[in-house]
């Protein structure tokens, strides 16, 4: 540990990285009961997207205040492709974001798929 003492480790190094995950669950968790106290609004969302309607779909997903705000969504043959008011954009499969949405509604995870799926384009 270098020139560290355990303490200093502990406070510097421990201590900063354990409040940042808990901050990432919490995060995780609001949004998880977020999507289960808007289950029927999602599901009107995806049909929007499915009649190729994303900007009504962005003005309703931002009217929820679900995390990340959105500018864009674009429905491609099996992926959906979403750009973020932060200009972050991602390409998440229909399947696994699908599947995602449903697990969450069921309160079995937290996790949405398109934290994980960044393209960086």
């Amino acid at each position: 540990m270098n020139d560290q003492t355990i303490q200093e480790w502990h406070q510097n190094e421990f201590l900063p990285w354990k409040e940042a995950m808990l901050k990432t669950r919490d995060m995780r968790v609001r949004f998880s009961q977020k999507v289960r106290q808007h289950a029927a609004e999602l599901k009107y969302i995806v049909s929007l997207l499915l009649e190729h309607r994303g900007r009504e779909a962005v003005r309703h997903w931002n009217r929820l205040e679900l995390e990340p705000a959105l500018q864009m969504l674009e429905l491609s043959a099996d992926r959906l492709v979403i750009e973020t008011l932060d200009g972050e954009k991602f390409a998440v499969p229909i399947d696994a974001l699908l599947t995602d949405l449903q697990k969450m509604v069921e309160g079995k995870t937290t996790a949405p798929v398109m934290t994980a799926q960044a393209s960086g384009s």
